[in-house]
């Protein structure tokens, strides 16, 4: 449906007739296209007020001629579905006329001659009318008196345009590159006729992103522009995209502004400390690492070298696929720690690190012994991601055993009174805790130069309750969580650069979540804690990231999950299972993090406590408490609940095991826990 617009005198549907109108003269409209859009391709007619003589009348001897309309405006877009129009040259007057021949290609007229007051209907295809056309006179002549009136339009063609929803679009991948597309919306004033337009940008990065192409008219329509994660490093990059379509014969083109947040670039190591072993009765020679980038994309080149000769390891490969490490102890001398670094570098200039591995290779001429029981009551300890040892911590003191042999190897003295909740850098260079004197405080101690540092973090209501060591991103950081009132319910995370202590700005979701126990994935991309009530064990897990670009970490929530009273829970290598301890009850059960299903995986008759992971995403688990009945009180499942090794702890005492002081050394050789209040067990695993 078109319309024509009479200016000064009336507006009427062709589609009923064009004699509807009733007098005046008339002129074309484009409004075909939406008017949401901005198109505006319309035709206006003007009012030739005068009488008798000049371009718009002629008389002579009472035989007259008149045009209600002379001046006539043909705007029009090029490419536009609405090209096919009408006009109406409207005639008065009493005089035999006729329209004086013209040839415009595109333009034809229904009648070219008549007698009295009349119209001539002009049909324009304005595909077709000459684009250098500015202005065209029609004559219509009277015949009685050879006088003549003129109808004078004027085209005006355009190009059609670009417009935007946004003029600027940031896109911000500081915390990650789960989705590498930026997208505007744009339209085409062209009406219904789709045109293939390319998108391009200008980045000042070479190679960051892909050419692409989309179909547009003058709907709204996604404009996106892929970006190659691959290509950024740290920074704030400001460029434009350009759209460009080709119309009518000629190129036409837009841009709006766009701005790419991008974090650290990095070679990320899990882990970046292990630990191998060389023993009578076991051997752990070989260990796979997943080499990853900090953008979670995969496929960047690395290499990886090494001075120490009796260490062998792949000499390169992509990020996302493993390095195996292989280490011959023949030759090593026997009874200490050999250790040695794995340097990998990248050849992509946009990665910005060089990232280390430091192995350490226990040689021992005999197995540990089965059991070692240390008469001391420690408030937590925590084994070397690289050597075999444990660090036992104790009031302001730091002990150091030995893991395969129980021997105390050193002391450290803390300058605070009171040290709990020990975790260790994932490179084995420095110890965290949570101080006892100053509830709102994080410590550290390194143990290469013994340096102490301490941060209050006074900003927080109540204190600091859990502590954990992760590297999201590449960065190391500590995460704990405190009270958020004097109720004890609602709890909120606090993260801190595990390098200086400060405090690392936190964007939670959700704001407030019930916490007990608290575990990190092995990658440290997935967070999950537990109701800290007695009465509920509700899971939830986070997905975690950090931005170096904003010094943010950030979490959203992932799944939730019940499984019964208890609050112990170990956390797979990737973050996809959680591992829950029922209590009371005898099972475990397997959670999965992206469905929040649950099912049970293992059992046994006096109930499941102190889940640990270990090498190999193997689950080391204990009984709750002692009993003669049954061969074994501890076991090493895999993921399918297969039991891969168990053991007995004693038939003849009994003990209650805590599961806040269970842990596993590096190699998976040793279990220590804390079956009494009196002493520590050590106990071998095979």
């Amino acid at each position: 449906m078109w319309r024509l617009v009479f200016k000064g005198v009336c507006l009427c549907t062709l589609a009923i007739a064009l004699s509807a109108c009733g007098g005046g003269g008339s002129g074309g409209g484009d409004n075909a296209g939406d008017p949401g859009a901005g198109e505006t391709d319309s035709a206006s007619g003007g009012n030739d007020s005068t009488s008798g003589s000049g371009d718009g009348s002629s008389s002579v001897g009472g035989t007259s001629l008149a045009l209600a309309n002379t001046e006539y405006t043909v705007s029009h877009v090029r490419g536009h579905s609405y090209s096919q129009r009408l006009y109406a040259i409207n005639i008065t007057g009493d005089a035999n006329w006729e329209l004086e021949e013209f040839n415009i290609p595109g333009i034809t007229a229904d009648v070219t001659s008549g007698q009295g007051s009349g119209k001539i209907v002009l049909t324009m295809d304005l595909t077709k009318v000459p684009r250098d056309l500015s202005t065209q006179r029609f004559t219509i002549k009277n015949t009685d008196t050879a006088e003549e009136v003129f109808a004078n339009f004027t085209f005006d063609f355009q190009l059609p345009e670009f417009s935007f929803v946004n003029d600027t679009v940031e896109f911000d991948a500081s915390h990650g590159w789960n989705d590498a597309i930026l997208e505007n919306t744009a339209y085409l004033n062209t009406g219904t006729n789709a045109y293939t337009t390319t998108i391009t940008a200008d980045i000042p990065i070479t190679g960051s992103w892909k050419e692409n192409s989309v179909d547009i008219d003058n709907r709204y329509q996604a404009v996106p522009l892929e970006l190659i994660p691959s290509a950024f490093s740290e920074g704030e990059y400001s460029g434009t995209v350009t759209l460009t379509a080709m119309i009518d014969g000629e190129s036409i083109e837009a841009s709006f502004d766009i701005v790419v947040r991008a974090s650290q670039h990095r070679l990320i190591a899990h882990d970046n400390g292990i630990a191998l072993s060389s023993l009578p009765g076991k051997q752990v020679l070989e260990k796979s690492v997943l080499i990853d980038d900090s953008y979670w994309q995969g496929g960047i080149d690395w290499s990886a070298q090494t001075d120490a000769a009796w260490l062998t390891v792949k000499n390169s490969g992509i990020t996302g696929e493993k390095l195996t490490i292989s280490a011959n102890p023949a030759g090593l001398a026997t009874n200490e720690t050999h250790i040695a670094e794995i340097i990998l570098t990248s050849p992509d200039a946009a990665i910005e690190n060089t990232e280390t591995i430091y192995v350490g290779l226990w040689v021992g001429d005999t197995d540990p012994p089965a059991q070692v029981e240390i008469p001391t009551l420690p408030h937590g300890t925590v084994a070397d991601p690289v050597k075999p040892l444990l660090y036992a911590v104790k009031d302001n003191t730091v002990d150091v055993y030995h893991l395969y042999t129980g021997e105390l190897v050193t002391s450290h003295t803390l300058p605070f009174e009171r040290v709990k909740s020990p975790v260790i850098s994932s490179d084995g260079k420095t110890l965290y805790m949570l101080r006892d004197d100053n509830l709102k405080s994080i410590a550290s101690l390194s143990l290469e130069s013994l340096e102490t540092n301490s941060v209050s973090y006074d900003n927080v209501p109540s204190l600091l309750r859990t502590l954990q060591y992760a590297r999201t991103n590449g960065k190391g950081m500590l995460v704990s969580s405190y009270f958020v009132n004097s109720y004890g319910a609602d709890t909120k995370l606090l993260m801190a650069d595990a390098q200086s202590l400060a405090e690392i700005s936190y964007n939670g979701e959700p704001d407030t979540i019930y916490s007990g126990a608290l575990e990190v994935s092995g990658d440290s991309r997935v967070y999950c804690v537990t109701d800290s009530s007695s009465y509920s064990s509700d899971l939830t897990c986070l997905d975690a990231t950090y931005s170096s670009l904003d010094n943010e970490a950030s979490t959203e929530w992932r799944s939730a999950a019940y499984g019964g009273n208890g609050i112990d829970i170990a956390v797979n290598f990737d973050g996809s299972i959680v591992y829950h301890a029922a209590d009371p009850g005898s099972a475990i059960y397997q959670i999965s993090t992206d469905s929040g299903s649950s099912n049970q995986l293992f059992d046994n008759d006096r109930g499941l406590c102190c889940l640990q992971m270990g090498p190999e995403d193997l689950l080391y688990t204990l009984a709750s408490f002692s009993n003669d009945v049954g061969a074994n009180d501890f076991w090493i499942l895999d993921q399918t609940g297969n039991v891969n090794g168990s053991g007995k702890i004693s038939s003849e005492r009994s003990w209650n095991a805590n599961m806040l002081n269970t842990e596993v050394s590096a190699d998976g050789n040793i279990i220590v826990t804390r079956p009494s209040n009196l002493d520590l067990l050590f106990l071998r695993t095979y």
